[in-house]
């Protein structure tokens, strides 16, 4: 499938789940830096915004899973955040320091942590950083939450956007994920890899999650996927071809 970003890169297009989290603390920069060294070009992350509006780099919406502490991203100041262990000594990341670190060739999808109350916010604080590192046409914003993808596509109209979902949200909210879907008119579907070839009739380029058995990887590719989300996916390096 043509796709109208990312044309400078390798197809399929990969990306390491959270930085290469197989292998090293999930959204810490060691994990990021060890994908990158170890071939990977994309990196799967999710930001939130702290209180004091900075963007740092975390999945979950408490503190406990990860860092065994009780806490909210959200109502801490960037201050707090950094003095909390994210596993095995590392730190939470800014995105900042993310794009900093990245080689010329890295691109980027960027889940954003959001809901009605902060979707604004944080579009704008993500919006001015991609702008800072000339990092539009590297990256692609993707949200669960269409309110979200409607902030972004305001305040940085050329970034590509994905809209997220899965195979618990077709089934206990179908018509809410029919409307997202479709009204959500992102560049590309992302869809939970069971769900994936149930999305083939759409005529968005689809980057499917998270696969870590390469062999179904490599049906979906067939399928029609462009990009592969994964824990690991080196096995999937010689799978990548040059862009046409």
């Amino acid at each position: 499938m043509n796709v109208p970003f990312f044309n400078n890169f390798k197809r399929p297009f990969l990306f390491a789940h959270r930085g290469l989290s197989a292998k090293a603390p999930e959204n810490t920069m060691r994990a990021f830096k060890l994908a990158w060294e170890s071939g990977i070009p994309g990196i799967e992350l999710d930001i939130r915004l702290t209180a004091d509006e900075e963007v740092v780099v975390f999945h979950d919406n408490d503190l406990t899973r990860i860092t065994g502490k009780e806490g909210i991203i959200e109502q801490m100041d960037l201050e707090e955040v950094r003095k909390l262990d994210a596993g095995e000594g590392e730190r939470i990341p800014l995105l900042r320091e993310v794009f900093e670190a990245a080689p010329d060739n890295a691109y980027f999808d960027i889940e954003m942590k959001v809901d009605a109350r902060n979707g604004r916010e944080m579009a704008l604080a993500l919006s001015k950083i991609i702008a800072e590192y000339e990092l539009e046409e590297s990256c692609i914003v993707s949200s669960f939450y269409p309110s979200g993808l409607r902030e972004i596509k305001i305040a940085a109209p050329t970034v590509a956007t994905a809209f997220i979902y899965s195979e618990r949200l077709v089934k206990e909210h179908p018509i809410q994920h029919f409307f997202a879907r479709t009204a959500s008119a992102t560049t590309f579907l992302k869809p939970e890899w069971p769900v994936m070839e149930a999305s083939l009739k759409h005529l968005r380029a689809l980057i499917t999650w998270t696969v870590n058995d390469p062999e179904k990887a490599r049906e979906l590719i067939k399928l029609g996927a462009v990009g592969i989300i994964s824990d690991d996916p080196t096995p999937l390096l010689e799978d990548a071809k040059e862009a046409p």
